[in-house]
Parts: structure tokens; sequence; C-alpha cells
């Protein structure tokens, strides 16, 4: 993509290591040899801000699907990645992942978001920050603990 487009390469560091491990686990996962990929231009950190085509975002830090998972915040709309879905979580079951800090990051950081938060995730459909509050079975449990119940 950035070869192709020219487009400035953001990435949290903690996720280097998986990035450099791309051409192995190509290979070994589906059987292709994919070139190495390129450095990032620049590293991201939770709080930072980020313009994209005037928009402005907070980055959010949001490990657990993988150790460098970021969400990026506007008011009013949330891009997720692959952390939240509706009525679900992402993966935590590749390397990297981790099942109680995903839990931790979407309880600690995304549900302390407004309820009308537009929330658009990596896949799947859009949802709420307050529908996920409500009824998102991964992290009922969390969240009653969180509430004192």
């Amino acid at each position: 993509m950035k070869a192709a487009t020219g487009a400035t390469f953001l990435m949290h560091p903690a996720d280097h290591a998986i990035l450099m491990a791309v051409p192995d686990s190509a290979e070994r996962w589906l059987g292709e040899r994919v070139p190495t990929p390129p450095q990032p231009d620049f590293h991201l950190a939770d709080g930072d801000d980020l313009e994209v085509d005037g928009t402005a975002f907070q980055v959010i830090h949001t490990p657990g699907h993988t150790p460098g998972s970021v969400s990026l915040y506007a008011p009013g709309v949330l891009f997720s990645g692959d952390t939240l879905f509706r009525g679900s979580i992402g993966r935590t079951d590749l390397p990297g992942g981790d099942p109680r800090l995903i839990i931790h990051s979407i309880t600690r950081r995304l549900m302390a978001l407004p309820d009308d938060t537009v929330v658009l995730p990596g896949h799947m459909q859009q949802t709420t920050i307050g529908a996920e509050r409500q009824g998102n079975p991964w992290l009922q449990a969390e969240l009653e603990r969180l509430r004192g119940g």
C-alpha cells in the first residue's frame, strides 16, 4: 500500500515484532511469500492527536488483539479496529493476543466514551458504545464487577 500510494505508515511500536514476522507468518500459514514490510514513518502513542483529511482523532492504545492495537476517536465516532465489534470483541488467540488485556482496554478505555459514540469496527456492522455497554456478552461480567455488583 505504502509503495503503491505513497501513504504515510503509522503504527504503535508494540506491534513492530508482529510486523517483522509477516513474511514468515504468511509463508507458514498461507503458503505465500510476501516481501518484508516497510518500516513505519511514525509511531503512534496513547493520547496522540492525528489529523486525517481535516478530521482530528485521538489515539487510544487498546492492547489485547495485539500489543499495539489502537482505536481512533473523534467526538461522536470511534474506529475500533479489531478491538471492539458489535456484540463481540477481537480475536486474542493469535500471537500477541491477550484476552484479559482486551477486556481491560474495552471496559476501562472505550466504555469511558459517551454512549452515543458510533463504533466503526474493522469488520462487521457499526454499533454504539451504549449498545455494547448494555448487551455485549463478552463485557458484562467485567462491567458488572466495575459497577461493584
